[in-house]
């Protein structure tokens, strides 16, 4: 199975199965192009983002087959959950 991730900035995206990327990409370019702008960006499952686009932003797309990566948080173990509601 093959996924795209977007990531702006710090900020991960999930794209939609059928996101079309050399639209996308055209789409980030024109905006830098034009000194900024907002590009619509639909993410996977159903999540819809306007993102301003700058020369300034980071932005990078990943696509390739799903994986899944598994790793240990950093920091000493805490098996209790502390909520605050």
């Amino acid at each position: 199975m093959t996924a795209a991730l977007l990531m702006i900035n710090n900020e991960r995206i999930a794209l939609a199965d059928d996101a079309d990327l050399p639209t996308l990409i055209a789409e980030i370019m024109s905006a830098i192009d034009q000194g900024g702008a907002f590009v619509h960006i639909d993410g996977g499952r159903g999540d819809q983002y306007d993102v301003l686009i700058t020369e300034a932003t980071h932005v990078m797309v990943r696509h390739g087959s799903v994986s899944f990566e598994a790793g240990t948080p950093a920091g000493p173990w805490n098996s209790s959950i502390d909520l605050d509601i």
